[in-house]
Order: C-alpha cells, then structure tokens, then sequence
C-alpha cells in the first residue's frame, strides 16, 4: 500500500485523476478456499468473495481518506465474469449462471460501496464506479443490473465502469468476421453504443466512464485514425470520458487482438504520433 501510496502521490503532485481498482482479482472458478484468492461471481463463492471485496475495500479506502486524495475514483471490481466457462466474455440472460453471477455482480458492488463509504472522510463523497458482467455496455442494459444503494444526495457519485472495443469486429477481432476499414456500419454501431448509454444512464443521473478503450493495430493507420476521431467525439459530446487502453505492445505477434501499445514506458515516447494528435484534437473538437 506504501507503494501504490506513493505513485498516487505524484499524480496528485500533477494534478491528474488516478482510478483505483481491484484488477485480476476474479477467481478461476468458484472452488475458493481462502477469502485472499479473490471472488468469483457465484453463489457457492459467496461469503469468500464478500469477505475479500470487503477486506480489501476497507483497507484502500482508509488508505485514502485524507482530503488531499479526492480526485482518487474507486472501481470496485474489474470484469468481473464466469471465468473458463462458454459465457465468459458474454452476458447470456437466458444462462442461469450468468443471471447468477449478475446477482452476485450487484452483492459485491453493494458491499464494496459500503466499505468505502464506512472508512469515512473524503470517501463519503467519492465517486466509485461500478462495472456490470465483464464491464460490457450490453450487460449494463439489461433488466438484471442494479446500481447500488448509496448515501442519500449521492446518486451522482455511482458510475457505471465501462469497458467498450466498438465495434469488436473491428476494433479487437483479428480472425473470422473481423474486418480493418471504417465504414458506414462502424459509424453507425458506435452510435447505438453512445446513445444508449446516454438515455439510459447519464440522463437518468449516472455518470459513465469507459475505463477501457481502443483499436487493435492491424496495419491499418488511416482507418484507426478516423475511428479514434469519431468514437473520442462522440464520448464527450455525449458527457462521457474514455480511458484509451494501453498494454504497451503496439504489435503483438503472437496475438494481434492484443497490439494496444500506444506509449513506450521505457523511451518515454508515443509509438504513434498521428494517433496520439488524432485523440487530442478530438476532445479538443469534442462540440
């Protein structure tokens, strides 16, 4: 904690936002046998899994209480899913192991909030995000999610956490039904997205923050350019902040999917000017 302590520390010496999560955290399966391995969105996984998100949201949250830490948002958990399972990477409403997980989603995000809100001082008022089943935009608008109960005057202050690779046949799909130009459809899938997740959500009160975002390099520079341009654009005029997705390998030979390297951690340079201008000018033009 010291050391996490200290990163934030100089973020917050840079006036920036720094987002805090529990990440890899989602169990293998349900078979926990010590709360400290993580949780697993499952009854048979539950009192362990609420032990762990309680834990270890008490201990972040004291950490952070001081007054010089308000720009620091909590994300409770990060896609959190059935992993190894056929639905791992989809929300199935007609599986009853998903809409069990979606239950335990909702329980989990509840006792987090509860947590955070308990350690008191700057966390009282904190904005927290909270993600659906694997943080999906989908999953989010169906029926089965539910924010979590707050301290009255707060509705503001719970976020729904998004992570969205719109549209995936293009933005991470490099095998069947994937495709590299930015057509009419691209234009117009990323428009559902933003629209629903306007009406639904930040008209009714809640913000959105897409935590995760981005487009796969599969040697297609100018097509990229114009999806960072459109989707970046239509985020803020919409009221929503995206977070670009950034794994530090901008061509991943051994799965393409996965080529999200935008900045060089060890030269401390951009690996792609162009795109970076493109992001920029696109907030910048963002009206």
């Amino acid at each position: 904690m010291n050391r996490v302590k200290t990163i934030v520390d100089w973020c917050m010496e840079n006036n920036l936002y720094v987002i805090l999560n529990i990440h890899h955290d989602n169990y293998i399966n349900d078979n926990i046998v010590y709360a400290f391995q993580g949780y697993y969105p499952s009854l048979k996984a539950k009192d362990k899994s609420v032990e762990f998100v309680s834990r270890i949201w008490t201990q972040i949250a004291e950490a952070f209480a001081d007054d010089r830490y308000e720009n620091v948002i909590f994300e409770t958990l990060n896609e959190p899913r059935l992993r190894g399972t056929p639905d791992e990477w989809n929300y199935n409403p007609e599986n009853p192991k998903c809409l069990e997980a979606m239950e335990m989603i909702k329980i989990l995000n509840q006792r987090a909030v509860q947590a955070i809100r308990s350690a008191g001082g700057t966390n009282k008022s904190r904005l927290i995000m909270v993600p659906s089943y694997v943080a999906s935009p989908d999953a989010a608008f169906n029926s089965a999610f539910e924010f979590p109960a707050d301290i009255e005057g707060n509705k503001e202050k719970i976020a729904l956490s998004v992570h969205m690779y719109t549209p995936y046949n293009f933005a991470m799909n490099c095998g069947e039904g994937g495709y590299c130009d930015f057509t009419m459809q691209t234009k117009s899938d990323i428009d559902y997205y933003f629209n629903r997740l306007k009406s639904e959500f930040i008209d009714r009160g809640h913000p959105v923050i897409i935590g995760e975002y981005g487009a796969t390099n599969k040697n297609n520079k100018a097509d990229r350019m114009v999806w960072f341009d459109y989707y970046v654009k239509e985020s803020y005029s919409k009221g929503i902040y995206s977070i670009l997705w950034d794994n530090g390998i901008a061509m991943n030979e051994e799965n393409p999917a996965e080529s999200f390297g935008f900045f060089n951690r060890t030269t401390c340079t951009w690996y792609d000017e162009d795109i970076r201008k493109t992001i920029l000018h696109a907030v910048a033009c963002k009206n």
